[in-house]
Parts: structure tokens; C-alpha cells; sequence
């Protein structure tokens, strides 16, 4: 059974009496997916999105090229994507939200310099366990990158290591 923060909360809530739970509509969905062997994105199910990039990360749209302005953005859906283009030679992937938000106003990756790094990274939250599209960006990067340096920075609990994983 897949996390239940994988499917969109829209779905539970229009009939929480039909849906026991969150974990039970990502079961159920997860199951049309592979019976009908069709990405969720076919059936019109698809997470919010919920992780956040700051860094050279980019995204080639099917329709456009989107976020070359931005510097901090949300990790758009796998479907839309057609590519992911990076000049970040490291990750930090942080699993607290706040964490994330204290190094984006400390201008972390801004003043690598004074924290002895040379090289151009990007850090991502996926706040708390990840996203379908989360995990896809990361794996994405990893592929694309010379030497893919991604880091973690997480709670030391179970949580922590399950997010990791």
C-alpha cells in the first residue's frame, strides 16, 4: 500500500463516509493505476503539489519552458514535464519545511562562499514525507547530474528514515 500523501486530499473529502481514510483512496487508486496499467495522470488523479525547489532547477513543459525567472517554485507534476535541466552539482533535500524556510532566508545557496562551497546546488523539501513528484524530480536530477551529490538533512527518528528511503 502506497503513502497516503500521494493522492490528492480532494478525493477523500468529497466522501469521507464512502473513504475510511486517506491511506485507503491512495489504495484504491493505486490499484485502478496498475489493473488498468495507466500513470495516474491518465485518470485525471494527481497529487497538489507540495514540494518546493530553490535552486538552478528547470523544467521543460510539453507546452513551454517554465520557471527560468524563478528561483524558488513548486515541483510541478511528472505529467507536464518533459524534461529537467540543472546546473546544480549538489542537492540538500530537507525533510522540515521550517528547516528549509530558515535556510532560504539565511540565502543558504546565495552565500555558498562564506559556508565553503564552490560549487551551485539546490535544496528541495518535500514538507515531511515526499510527493509522487518530489521523488520523481529527485530521481530525475540524480540522472541528469555529472556526479550526483544529494544530501539529507532529517529528523534522526523512524520518520526521518523512512523519508529517506
Amino acid at each position: 500500500m502506497l503513502p497516503p500523501w500521494e493522492v490528492a486530499n480532494d478525493l477523500y473529502y468529497r466522501d469521507p463516509a464512502l473513504f475510511e481514510s486517506q491511506r485507503m483512496v491512495t489504495s484504491l487508486v493505486h490499484r485502478i493505476s496498475v489493473t488498468l496499467r495507466s500513470p495516474r495522470s491518465v485518470l485525471g488523479v494527481c497529487a497538489s503539489p507540495s514540494g518546493l525547489v530553490m535552486g538552478p532547477v528547470y523544467f521543460v513543459h510539453h507546452t513551454k519552458r517554465g520557471g527560468e525567472n524563478t528561483w524558488e517554485k513548486f515541483i510541478p507534476d511528472p505529467g507536464s514535464v518533459r524534461e529537467v535541466h540543472t546546473s546544480a552539482e549538489w542537492v540538500l533535500v530537507v525533510e522540515k519545511h521550517a528547516v528549509y524556510q530558515t535556510l532560504q532566508t539565511s540565502h543558504f545557496l546565495e552565500q555558498g562562499l562564506v559556508y565553503g562551497i564552490t560549487a551551485p546546488g539546490a535544496l528541495v523539501t518535500g514538507k515531511g514525507y515526499p510527493d509522487l513528484a518530489t521523488r520523481w524530480m529527485l530521481r530525475e536530477l540524480a540522472q541528469k547530474m555529472p556526479s550526483p551529490h544529494i544530501l539529507f538533512l532529517l529528523d534522526a527518528d523512524p520518520h526521518g528514515v523512512d523519508i529517506f528511503r
